[in-house]
């Protein structure tokens, strides 16, 4: 008991370090500038833990929080790839996940918004494709918009962040596999894969 109480009240908690600065500003000025909410970055990053999502894009996601994802300024492959972009911007886990003059996202993002009855509130006027997901229990939570739809937002919100992170974490894989010379495929190409994670059944999904 002791040593859990050193240890807690010494070692210094991830999202209190300089590095994640940045990311929790930014959270915490796109969810206000798409919702009207000002809410706290350093209370909802934690629960990318709790989404419903793939466990290994669990993993990429915090470390995208906490500035650790080697990729563009912080890659340190011998493939140009992993910095620059082919359209010429450095590559960000934000600009993998948002169309450029190379990559054009709108048939796998159509292919997203036509399996999904209702996507979270504000999704088309989103400006980083994930945000939006740590904070889903807040934003459709009875105080916001009532306990009748609250009530099934809560039921169909599992569903929803396995769609979307089954999106973001197809686009992820893909853009390695171009990073690495494996095989990539044009963004359109992934929309039948989509699908098939879409449609699979809970008990068989695959973390990874």
């Amino acid at each position: 008991m002791l040593t859990r109480q050193v240890v807690r009240h010494r070692t210094t908690p991830p999202l209190s370090e300089a590095k994640c600065a940045p990311f929790l500003e930014a959270w915490s000025a796109c969810l206000l500038g798409m919702t009207g909410i000002a809410l706290d970055a350093g209370l909802h990053a934690p629960r990318v833990w709790k989404l419903n999502i793939p466990t290994c894009l669990r993993e990429l996601l915090w470390k995208d929080i906490t500035r650790s994802l080697p990729i563009g300024a912080t890659w340190f492959g011998a493939m140009e790839r992993g910095r620059t972009c082919s359209c010429g911007t450095e590559l960000t886990l934000l600009h993998v996940w948002t169309s450029c003059e190379t990559h054009d996202l709108a048939p796998l993002l159509q292919t997203l918004r036509d399996r999904l009855p209702a996507l979270p509130p504000a999704a088309p006027a989103w400006t980083h494709p994930w945000y939006p997901l740590l904070a889903l229990w807040e934003l459709e939570s009875a105080r916001r918009v009532g306990k009748k739809a609250a009530k099934e937002l809560r039921k169909s919100r599992p569903e929803r962040e396995w769609a979307i992170g089954s999106y973001l974490w197809l686009l992820w894989t893909n853009r390695m596999k171009e990073v690495h010379g494996e095989g990539y495929a044009p963004p359109w190409r992934l929309c039948a894969a989509l699908e098939a994670a879409l449609d699979t059944p809970p008990d068989l999904r695959r973390v990874c």
